[in-house]
């Protein structure tokens, strides 16, 4: 995919992604799938390609998740 492209599908997804996570949905973006797979499945045509895959749904936990996180002196070295 072209560098432009690339760039134009970056800032789509993000904004596309925005306003599910406002209405308290959860979003990703995938980008490793088998593109041809999906322009089947889509019937797509041929001079279109997917860039990117957007599930959009309920998160499986209730509230802001908790990430437990090391110490930053076990992961930063001040040089």
């Amino acid at each position: 995919m072209e560098f432009n492209k690339l760039c134009l599908t970056r800032e789509s997804v993000r904004d596309y992604s925005s306003r599910p996570v406002e209405q308290g949905l959860g979003t990703c973006w995938i980008c490793s799938f088998d593109t041809a797979l999906c322009a089947q499945i889509f019937g797509l045509p041929e001079n279109l390609e997917p860039a990117v895959i957007i599930p959009i749904g309920y998160a499986n936990y209730v509230g802001e998740r908790q990430k437990e996180r090391r110490p930053l002196s076990e992961i930063v070295e001040i040089l």
